[in-house]
């Protein structure tokens, strides 16, 4: 299922597998396979995760932090 519109209370298949480091930005190829850089996004949030990345820098690096507690919390868990 789609992490954000889950966190959000709603229940979306899942389509996409996001790196919130994205794989170009990983130059050592350090998390391309980690699971903590990894997290399951439908279509529209993937797309929206990815506008809100291109806008300034500490926007970016806020929503990576939120990805990453999505991450870390589990699916099922508040």
């Amino acid at each position: 299922m789609c992490r954000l519109c889950y966190g959000n209370t709603r229940i979306k298949s899942m389509h996409i597998v996001h790196h919130i480091i994205p794989v170009e930005e990983d130059v050592k190829k350090e998390f391309i396979y980690n699971p903590k850089n990894l997290i399951s996004l439908c279509q529209s949030c993937h797309l929206q995760t990815h506008v809100e990345y291109e806008k300034r820098k500490m926007e970016k690096e806020n929503l990576q932090e939120y990805l990453r507690e999505l991450v870390e919390q589990g699916v099922g868990e508040g």
